[in-house]
């Protein structure tokens, strides 16, 4: 956590002054290459609400020159009517492959930023925020909570079967492991005739996609967002759920949840 706070506050600092220079900040430990803040990407469009176009670029810095791993990832708006420069640092985000889309999630006809990056982990997880520009400041309406989506309880039981629990929703959903069993008895969970020997509690990973989506066509984007679920081991996927979320201007609700079930697993 300190590392990753020392990398934002450094990210941060060379933005807001440019004479800044990364040797400079690292005096007292040398390094072979010298690293700078990249712009990832700039888009110019308004995302204040004034009808001017603004200036947006997605910044991040990395901890190895070599490395397509971003450590630090921040947001920098140059206001088009009167040159204001606005800074976010975005708490805990990085990844590889950081990408920028501007549009409205917040259905005020105003144009948010949304950004995303891969975390390179097993589980495909993505890193998702999503900004809106209020009040001539970054307010991030969409954190590092909300990536983590749908929240699920559940657990193996007689049959084959998982039950599952969608903590958000206070709804209940019975997933099919018949496609697993071969493994599962081979690996002690059950027993020939579907008897459970050994507890296993299912869990969800956060967000592996994250996309916005048209909907009502109203000019208002929601998120798809995909999800996998565990069962005995993390690459033991044994279901993927598909969620639909809004925001209500205080929060992201779901207003559709669907999941899968395999028939089939070689």
């Amino acid at each position: 956590m300190y590392k990753k706070l020392t990398a934002g506050l450094l990210l941060l600092s060379m933005i807001a002054l440019p004479g800044l220079s990364y040797n400079a900040a690292q005096a007292k430990t040398p390094q072979k290459t010298a690293i700078k803040p990249k712009v990832i990407k700039t888009v110019n469009t308004d995302v204040t609400g004034d009808k001017i176009a603004d200036n947006i670029k997605l910044i991040g810095l990395k901890k190895y020159s070599d490395s397509p791993y971003y450590d630090s990832i921040a947001l920098k708006i140059t206001t088009g009517s009167d040159k204001k420069v606005l800074i976010s640092y975005l708490d805990n985000m990085s990844g590889i492959e950081p990408k920028m889309f501007i549009g409205d999630f917040s259905g005020d006809k105003v144009k948010d930023v949304m950004i995303n990056a891969a975390t390179g982990g097993s589980g495909g997880i993505v890193n998702n925020r999503i900004a809106t520009i209020k009040g001539g400041k970054i307010n991030i309406i969409f954190d590092e909570d909300d990536n983590q989506g749908l929240a699920l309880t559940g657990k193996f039981t007689d049959g084959f079967k998982a039950d599952m629990n969608v903590k958000n929703l206070d709804k209940k959903f019975t997933i099919d492991l018949d496609a697993f069993k071969d493994s599962y008895i081979k690996d002690g969970i059950y027993d020939a005739d579907g008897k459970l020997k050994e507890e296993v509690e299912p869990w969800a990973d956060g967000f592996s996609l994250l996309e916005p989506i048209e909907y009502n066509m109203d000019g208002t984007l929601y998120l798809r967002g995909i999800q996998g679920i565990s069962g005995a081991y993390h690459a033991n996927r044994i279901s993927n759920m598909e969620s639909l979320w809004k925001y209500t201007g205080s929060k992201w609700e779901p207003i559709n949840v669907t999941y899968t079930t395999s028939l089939v697993f070689k």
